[in-house]
């Protein structure tokens, strides 16, 4: 877990490694992108109490 008492360099050595590996490898970023669609792990998160740390966008007003 990232915390306030971690060192940004740290930090951003961190994020630049996973940037990395993510560049290196499309068929992991191929993977996440079905995940994101898939409908089934919400539910699944759901079901065993987890919340989604980042709120959801704000709902569209319809247009007139």
């Amino acid at each position: 877990m990232l915390g306030p008492a971690r060192d940004p360099v740290d930090v951003l050595a961190l994020i630049d490694e996973i940037a990395d590996t993510w560049a290196g490898r499309p068929e992991i970023g191929a993977a996440a992108a079905r995940q994101a669609d898939d409908a089934s792990i919400e539910v699944r998160r759901t079901a065993l109490g987890h919340r989604r740390r980042v709120p959801p966008p704000p709902a569209a007003e319809p247009a007139d």
